[in-house]
């Protein structure tokens, strides 16, 4: 058995979430001795994962098994022991007991997949990867304490009906083992796992497994919906074995479907790095470069196909995408790829200015390194960012007499910072440098705890007001903790836009009426 402490590891985390949201859930448990949220070192922003730390060690105990998978903020959070001895750490890393699990029901959640396997042995963690949404991408991860207890998972399990489908389990294997072993079976180019797009809007799950299940035994078929259960365009179909896979390939990419005669798209699925990899390949070509073309100013409501019937007259037509957000709005932007650079160059020149229905007039120019999201690299990259001017000085007071007063401090400390709770039935967290606790009075409890909504407001203020951030930042932190506390928590930021309107109109009567006195 692994020695347990009183320190639980706290990942899945949503980015909103602070060590005061942390308290607030753990504190019913037993006495917490300290929460740190773990942030990048430059924007301070959250990792999504945190270390709470109990007093007792059986307190961290009955957290781990009443709240884990609890929801913070609309994400179940994903609870473990901190694992930070040597022997810990060499049982997470080797992966001896680790248990790859797919084809789950979409109804599967970490829960009810922890209590499945939880009979065969102490469970160390337990995932269902989940995409942006929230929703299940049908697989998950097992990592069992002992080798021998995901032995007996994999004998027990594999091929059993777990909710409305049969479950594939196995033994999780690295990218480099899995390649190793294609390689010995002489297939290291084999693959079982296709990307489909392109398919009529009425086919199912059934009607993709019907077709594709002409060319060999299928292991999951997967359409990918959105929240309101309409289907995104694509799917996932696994078969196998990969000569059965590549057949279908064969057979199927741009044979024509449905009434609009639409050429399906069947393509070996590829993982999300080899894809950027790939695209950042053809960025270094400079011909491939000279036919991508770069569209912005689209109306709203423009869709590939809108994209596709705009530029199709002006040659073939190898890629074309309107880019979205993750709730599929539309960005207003997208890229267009010909198959010969003298079709690009016609094309921009005979629709660059182009009126769309709205009146908009669209705007055509050849795709370069730094217009491009899609490509996986951040826009303006190579060029330096300029620093904000305005300097991270939160503690500011203001006098609601129209006249403010600013004093400049020294910055928040971000390093060698302990957070310990001021009050059990209070809830919330005060930020203060390690130093003894009798050390530490009323006065200044509130002065930390002003620091910390401080070091959380500040950045959501810049977004609105860049200029004046630290002045408002200042005013906002004369208003009551449970006040601030409720803008922080606020998800639509309506409150914060508000107060910071609010603060912006007194800031400029106070500037006028000083320039009368002047005059």
């Amino acid at each position: 058995m692994i020695s347990q402490s009183a320190s639980l590891y706290v990942g899945d985390l949503n980015a909103n979430v602070t060590e005061a949201c942390l308290f607030n859930t753990f504190c019913v448990v037993g006495p917490v001795a300290s929460i740190r949220v773990c942030r990048d070192h430059q924007n301070k922003r959250s990792l999504g994962y945190a270390y709470v730390n109990f007093k007792m060690s059986n307190d961290a105990e009955r957290a781990l098994d009443t709240l884990n998978y609890t929801e913070i903020k609309g994400r179940p959070c994903r609870i473990m022991w901190s694992q930070r001895d040597p022997d810990s750490k060499r049982l997470r890393k080797n992966g001896e007991g680790n248990v790859f699990v797919s084809n789950l029901d979409p109804q599967i959640d970490n829960r009810t997949l922890l209590d499945t396997f939880s009979m065969f042995g102490d469970i160390l963690s337990c995932k269902v990867a989940q995409d942006y949404n929230g929703k299940s991408r049908g697989f998950g991860f097992v990592h069992f304490e002992l080798a021998s207890a995901a032995a007996k998972a994999i004998a027990k399990v594999n091929g059993v009906k777990v909710g409305d489908k049969k479950v594939y389990v196995a033994k999780f294997q690295t990218r480099s083992e899995r390649l190793e072993a294609l390689q010995a079976k002489g297939a290291f180019n084999s693959y079982t796992n296709l990307y489909i797009k392109n398919f009529p809007d009425d086919w199912t799950e059934d009607t993709m497994r019907q077709t594709f299940a002409e060319y060999g035994e299928l292991r999951t078929v997967s359409i990918q919906h959105d929240d309101n259960g309409k289907s995104k365009g694509f799917a996932f179909v696994t078969y196998k074995k990969g000569e059965d896979a590549a057949n279908a390939v064969e057979k199927l990419h741009g044979k024509e479907f449905g009434e609009s005669k639409q050429a399906l798209y069947v393509q070996r699925a590829q993982r999300k790095a080899e894809r950027l990899r790939v695209l950042n390949d053809k960025w270094n070509n400079q011909e491939y470069n000279n036919r991508s073309l770069y569209i912005k100013n689209l109306d709203e409501d423009a869709n590939d196909d809108t994209l596709r019937e705009i530029f199709n007259s002006y040659g073939n037509i190898t890629s074309c995408r309107v880019m979205r957000t993750p709730d599929g709005k539309s960005k207003c932007y997208g890229y267009v790829t010909f198959e010969h650079a003298a079709e690009a160059k016609n094309a921009v020149a005979k629709t660059n200015g182009f009126v769309q229905p709205s009146g908009k007039h669209l705007s055509t120019s050849f795709a370069n390194k730094k217009d491009s999201k899609f490509w996986g690299q951040k826009r303006g990259s190579g060029q330096t960012q300029k620093k904000s001017p305005v300097s991270h000085n939160y503690n500011h007071s203001y006098n609601y007499n129209n006249r403010a007063q600013y004093y400049q401090t020294p910055q928040p400390m971000y390093n060698h910072v302990r957070f310990y709770p001021v009050n059990q039935n209070r809830g919330y967290y005060q930020n203060v440098p390690r130093q003894p606790r009798h050390n530490m009075n009323g006065r200044q409890t509130k002065a930390q705890e002003k620091q910390m909504l401080g070091e959380q407001l500040f950045p959501q203020v810049q977004l609105i007001d860049n200029v004046q951030a630290g002045k408002i930042t200042g005013m906002l932190l004369e208003m009551q903790a449970h006040e601030l506390h409720k803008i922080l928590e606020d998800t639509s930021n309506d409150l914060l836009t508000a107060k910071v309107k609010e603060a912006q109109k007194v800031l400029k009567n106070s500037k006028k009426s000083v320039n009368d006195y002047n005059a």
